[in-house]
């Protein structure tokens, strides 16, 4: 999980502060979260599974990245606020 950390901050991804791990076992999922801006992200690690071993071969485990932020603008467009 770090190592996948490391080489995101390396391709420039900046959270704003450190990823927070929640959960790491030995050949079961690791799983950290972040922020980043209006963003929450979600980053997973986990050894492919047995019957998928084939299909997916030579990899041995699988990254999810998982990103969400709130939908729409953070105040009305339309709404002008006046001069005065």
């Amino acid at each position: 999980m770090q190592d996948i950390i490391h080489r995101l901050q390396r391709r420039g991804w900046t959270p704003d502060g450190p990823v927070e791990q929640i959960s790491d076992g030995p050949g079961e999922m690791s799983m950290g979260s972040a922020e980043a801006g209006d963003w929450e992200v979600l980053l997973g690690t986990a050894p492919v599974p047995e019957e998928a071993e084939q299909a997916y071969a030579p990899n041995k485990g699988a990254v999810t990245v998982s990103a969400s932020a709130q939908c729409g603008p953070a105040e009305n467009p339309l709404k002008k606020k006046s001069a005065d």
